[in-house]
């Protein structure tokens, strides 16, 4: 198995765009790359809650970060899952740490928060960081190596994959 990398050279700036390759690519896509607007656990009201999932899934998406509501409450994950299901994609949970191989594109990862005691969620590729969405502190090239060599902290992922593979194919 490969070792996990940290690519300062493959992350991207707020409004910075990258090609399909992971290289910057000098475009500029306003919306791409978020940052959390809420930072808040299971101690505050359901609107107040962090929204790290919602940063990170408009990114992967390409899309306005206001373009999804802030899920939360017992059926976030069905609401994801419509959400998403518009935009012609299901959410696939995923157990990196157990594949030979994290999968090659994007996708979310769920990692334990650095500033409160909940979880966090960032964009990966493989094992690369590439975008985290935080608000307070992101991940450092050693934290996210420490993740990779402890197999219970990379927690789950979850992938993006079509619900019609022809249709991304055409797109």
């Amino acid at each position: 198995m490969s070792e996990p990398t940290f690519r300062p050279d493959r992350l991207v700036a707020a409004g910075e765009a990258n090609d399909a390759s992971g290289q910057r690519n000098g475009s500029t896509q306003q919306h791409r790359w978020h940052t959390q607007t809420l930072l808040g656990g299971d101690d505050v009201p359901e609107e107040e809650r962090g929204d790290c999932v919602r940063a990170a899934m408009t990114s992967i998406l390409g899309l306005p970060i206001d373009a999804a509501p802030n899920f939360q409450g017992s059926n976030w994950w069905g609401s994801w899952q419509e959400f998403v299901a518009g935009y012609g994609f299901e959410l696939l949970v995923i157990w990196p740490k157990q594949m030979p191989y994290p999968p090659a594109g994007l996708w979310l990862c769920v990692v334990p928060s650095l500033v409160m005691n909940g979880n966090h969620c960032v964009v990966a590729r493989g094992k690369e960081l590439v975008h985290d969405p935080a608000m307070k502190r992101r991940y450092t090239a050693d934290e996210w190596n420490e993740l990779w060599a402890d197999e219970y902290r990379v927690l789950e992922g979850w992938l993006l994959a079509p619900l019609d593979p022809a249709k991304a194919v055409a797109a």
